[in-house]
């Protein structure tokens, strides 16, 4: 036909994830329907990233939409012309289904608003109609779409559901039946599903499965595979995922109904067949789903010590594109400066939502962030540390991505939009950083931004280097996350008082790509208070450092054998954390000369990746006496040599000490300072 040759098949990130890295699981052409036979497929393929399975490359959205426009014409039956001749016997397999699907509907509402999407033929609608509900369809096919609306004399919406005029909140109950496997992109419709649900709403869908009994056994000969117009294939476990991940609480279960249930009876008997469905491994998933917003709010009950907690005018409809996320903790003199740094970001208000999470201040800090409260949402509980913080603040967060900042930080302008837009450019990446200015006790300003090596992810032992040596650029107040893979990653381990930031951006480097922005968006203040960064020596404070980079290393190594990250990229990554609780273990206890050495050249592995023979060899010597002091003598001389200007000299010449080649360092006095003004770079 001379249409195909008009239309375009496309490569697409994984509609889940957004990665694009898969393999090849079929490559197939469509036998079961007539009007698709001619149609060629390349390839059924599942993502690497998180086990989702697409068809990849497909048909444009458009050019899919030609095509049900021309030949998909009412469920691949002839249009009929009067409601008689659609009740009549030749359109009798059409009613005999959705009987079944309305009856579906039925059980979870008896009446209300229904939109169908997807309406096809509209005989749910009809039905649902004779019932008493007040019914409302989505249909491609423009044929179909007329039929329904002209002849059946229901409201229809002709083109995608993302385009249809609704209200927000409008309705009671939403189905798709045999829909959502077609739409491109089907966490936006559910996304969509969810906002045009009011609270009591509720979702019913049914798609084919794609880990039924009937698709193994059959692979690329499946009959419903129909990878030309089935853009997705899920199983019980991404859809169920994938729903979770837009916010939905989801019931899953499984039959064959429409697909085949002939089939199954003529290979199992009752018991097995029994246990086929208990194992939902028939050929057809049924999901109904409501909005999580309750269990979400009952969650955060839990954290709230005050029953004014939360303020601020929060819409329950509307979806904001970025959540901004502040912890904060005794930030009295610094709170109000971060707030207002992101409130005069160059970023629409209506997509940005401000969360700020109180860790149990002791301070003016709630009082001052009450001032904000028209555009700030406030949550308090008793101090936990910074994992307890993120475990409040993420469940709570609505946008679709997350960006982190801490409560002593403040944002450069431009930098939401910065971050926005490039996750927006890129589906692929899962984590966005960027340069930093670090401003000193004194009150000096150091920028440092990347010069090499933007993009990267940490799951494999290139990969796993490249981020050693760039994670300074993706913590707190840096780094932006997708939601659906902060959701992936899940609870952070409470132990984690600071360090939290590090287990969220290091597995999201690994779950996803990373990218590193060469500007500089961010404001990092030192200050005596700094969890991680210490102004002087502090046995207390330095034991809770050491005690959550251990439990860093460790926490990680089980999270990443649990992701199937590479053995090997896993441990580069954990035995640098490690070696920095070690050093720190060392200095406060002390230990033997041979871990001291040990612990050293780990630290100097990962810092001088590219160091030459002879300055490892010289690195070696300069530890000779590691091999000689006890561990707190030894770390006693160091300080002593390293304050030493000939010394630190001597130190980058012969052992290749110069450890951040990669990034790019400005030194800028105090404002009103009385030096020179000139800038010092390296």
């Amino acid at each position: 036909m001379q249409l195909w040759k008009k239309l375009s098949s496309r490569r697409v990130p994984c509609p889940h994830c957004g990665s694009r890295s898969y393999e090849v699981l079929y490559t197939t052409r469509n036998v079961h329907m007539a009007g698709f036979r001619d149609v060629f497929c390349e390839h059924v393929v599942q993502c690497r990233a998180c086990g989702f399975a697409f068809t990849n490359p497909r048909l444009s959205a458009e050019d899919l939409e030609k095509y049900y426009s021309k030949f998909y014409h009412l469920e691949g039956l002839e249009v009929p012309h009067t409601v008689e001749e659609f009740l009549g016997d030749k359109y009798r397999e059409i009613w005999f289904s959705k009987e079944r699907d309305f009856a579906l509907v039925q059980s979870q509402k008896a009446g209300g608003r229904l939109l169908d999407i997807g309406c096809a033929s509209g005989s749910l609608l009809w039905l649902a109609r004779k019932a008493g509900f007040s019914v409302s369809g989505v249909e491609v096919g423009r044929e179909s779409a007329a039929f329904v609306k002209n002849v059946l004399g229901i409201d229809v919406f002709s083109g995608q559901l993302e385009d249809a005029p609704f209200r927000d909140a409008q309705f009671d109950v939403i189905s798709m039946f045999h829909s959502l496997e077609h739409v491109p992109n089907p966490r936006a419709v559910l996304r969509t599903v969810k906002r045009l649900l009011n609270d009591e709403g509720v979702f019913v869908a049914v798609v084919p499965n794609f880990a039924s009994w009937s698709a193994k056994s059959e692979g690329a000969r499946w009959k419903w595979l129909q990878p030309q117009n089935h853009y997705s294939h899920f199983t019980p476990d991404s859809l169920a995922r994938m729903a979770e991940a837009e916010g939905f609480e989801s019931q899953i279960s499984s039959e064959e109904g429409r697909y085949g249930e002939e089939d199954v009876r003529a290979h199992f008997g009752g018991d097995e067949i029994s246990r086929i469905y208990e194992e939902r491994r028939g050929s057809e998933l049924i999901i109904v789903a409501r909005k999580r917003n309750a269990r979400w709010a009952a969650q955060s009950a839990a954290n709230i010590v005050s029953p004014h907690a939360h303020s601020g005018p929060i819409s329950a409809a509307a979806r904001p594109a970025v959540t901004v996320l502040v912890d904060t903790y005794n930030h009295e003199r610094f709170i109000e400066e971060a707030l207002t740094s992101v409130l005069e970001q160059d970023f629409p208000r209506d997509d940005m939502e401000i969360l700020v999470v109180d860790d149990g201040s002791t301070d003016s800090t709630p009082e001052i962030v009450a001032k904000f409260a028209r555009r700030v949402r406030l949550i308090r509980k008793e101090n936990g540390g910074q994992a307890s913080a993120f475990n409040a603040g993420i469940p709570e967060a609505r946008g679709e991505i997350v960006a982190f900042l801490d409560g002593d930080d403040w944002w450069a302008q431009g930098k939401l939009k910065g971050v926005a837009e490039a996750m927006a450019c890129d589906p692929a990446l899962g984590i966005v950083g960027h340069g930093i200015v670090l401003v000193h006790r004194d009150a000096r300003q150091q920028t440092e931004v990347l010069r090499e090596g933007f993009r990267f992810r940490a799951n494999t032992p290139e990969g796993a280097r490249l981020f050693r040596l760039r994670q300074s650029l993706m913590g707190t107040s840096r780094m932006t996350i997708r939601a659906d893979i902060l959701r992936r990653i899940g609870a952070v381990p409470p132990a984690l008082r600071v360090q939290a930031d590090a287990y969220l951006f290091t597995l999201a480097a690994a779950l996803a790509e990373a990218r590193i922005l060469p500007e500089p968006l961010t404001y990092y203040r030192y200050h005596d208070e700094n969890g991680f960064q210490l102004a002087a020596v502090d046995p207390a404070r330095l034991r809770n450092k050491q005690v959550s980079l251990d439990t860093l290393a460790k926490s990680l190594a089980g999270e990443f054998a649990r992701h199937g990250i590479d053995r090997t990229a896993a441990a580069l990554i954990t035995s640098a954390v490690q070696a920095e609780a070690d050093e720190i273990r060392l200095v406060l206890e002390g230990g033997s000369p041979l871990e001291t050495f040990h612990t050293e050249w780990t630290l100097y592995d990962v810092h001088h990746p590219t160091a030459s023979a002879v300055q490892r060899l010289a690195k070696r010597l300069a530890l000779a006496p590691a091999l000689v002091l006890p561990p707190r003598a030894y770390y006693r001389f160091r300080s002593r040599a390293v304050a030493n200007p000939f010394y630190r000299l001597l130190s980058d010449r012969i052992s290749g000490n110069r450890s951040r080649e990669h990034v790019k360092n400005e030194w800028r006095p105090s404002p009103g300072a009385q030096e020179s003004t000139a800038v010092h770079k390296t």
